[in-house]
């Protein structure tokens, strides 16, 4: 990756005076903007993690056993209250 705070210091510098600097500018933090981009959407993926499943697969697997413990308890309560009548 390209990150050289001295030459985007002279593309910023020639920017303020050259219109092709402006244009270099934008497309340099353009190109800043889509690396950030990728960089977020691989951590919704595995983020080089360990596991197999990334940010989404882990957080409904997450959301999917706490449905379970919920179900179980409800089901746990109709119980005890079809003991008592």
């Amino acid at each position: 990756m390209w990150n050289s705070t001295n030459e985007e210091k002279y593309i910023v510098d020639n920017a303020r005076v050259s219109a092709q600097w402006a244009t270099a500018y934008a497309i340099l933090r353009l190109g800043h903007a889509v690396e950030s981009c990728a960089t977020q959407l691989k951590y919704l993926g595995n983020g080089d993690a360990a596991t197999q499943m990334g940010a989404i697969e882990a957080l409904s697997t997450t959301i999917g056993e706490q449905m379970n413990r919920a179900v179980a308890a409800l089901q746990s309560m109709d119980d005890s209250l079809g003991k008592m009548t």
